[in-house]
């Protein structure tokens, strides 16, 4: 017996009890009972006392081996317990919340590349150091639009302002080279401006043309609008077609 006298605060008290019965009450298929096992939470006063009293089987000749079952419950966790339990959950949701977020990234990437027509990026090609300065979207869509139209010639990342804020220096360009005036231009320009708003472009150049979903200084918005002449095949984009991407 305790005398709740004895016991200091945050003391903990462990005692067994062999339990010698005839009459087993949980007695499993060709078993009999040596020890039971009675879990108990008794308060005395201030205490908490977690009791546990244990048994044991025997198992009886020519018996089949039987499945060991083991069942743990934490009726009275302490709260270091709960600390590391909440550390632990939050962490695991953590980490599943920014598997899903990648996961369902991964899916819509794949979607609007079919929904477009374009083929899937690996993480080698955008690694490409060519392609250095550039943004990551104009990475992933200068890489996807050269496979698709097999395009193997480009400018990319250099000097020089177009004024738009869109330009070659701001890593939102990409001259695609194809020959002059070439059927494979004309595929690619009208391929951008049919899908302006999902391959994120911001205006279009070809064929000494300026293509743009607005009004702009050189005429209507989604309309080829033609340019002042540069003096010269490339100034004027017939070598190449010029496509600038939205931040």
């Amino acid at each position: 017996m305790f005398k709740k006298d004895n016991i200091k605060a945050g003391e903990v008290v462990e005692y067994e009890i062999d339990i010698n019965t005839d009459v087993p009450t949980k007695k499993l298929p060709h078993t009999g009972v040596i020890k039971e096992t009675v879990k108990n939470v008794v308060n005395v006063g201030n205490h908490t006392f977690n009791i546990t009293v244990r048994y044991d089987v025997k198992v009886e000749d020519n018996a089949q081996p039987i499945m060991q079952v083991t069942k743990t419950n934490i009726t009275n966790p302490t709260l270091d317990q709960l600390i590391d339990k909440k550390e632990m959950s939050t962490k695991e949701r953590l980490k599943e919340a920014e598997s899903k977020v990648k996961q369902e990234a991964e899916v819509k990437a794949k979607q609007e590349a079919e929904k477009n027509g374009l083929p899937e990026v690996t993480a080698a090609e955008l690694a490409d150091p060519a392609m250095n300065g550039l943004t990551d979207h104009v990475k992933k869509m200068k890489v996807a639009l050269a496979k698709k139209f097999g395009i193997t010639s480009f400018s990319m990342f250099r000097a020089g302002d177009d004024g738009t804020g869109h330009g070659h220096n701001t890593g939102m360009s990409v001259d695609f080279m194809v020959p002059v005036g070439s059927a494979k231009g004309d595929e690619l320009a009208e391929y951008i401006t049919k899908n302006m708003k999902e391959l994120g472009v911001y205006y279009v150049i070809w064929k000494q043309r300026f293509y743009m979903p607005q009004h702009n200084i050189y005429g209507l918005a989604n309309t080829w609008n033609l340019m002042p002449d540069r003096g010269g095949v490339t100034a004027n984009h017939y070598d190449h077609v010029h496509v600038s991407f939205v931040k």
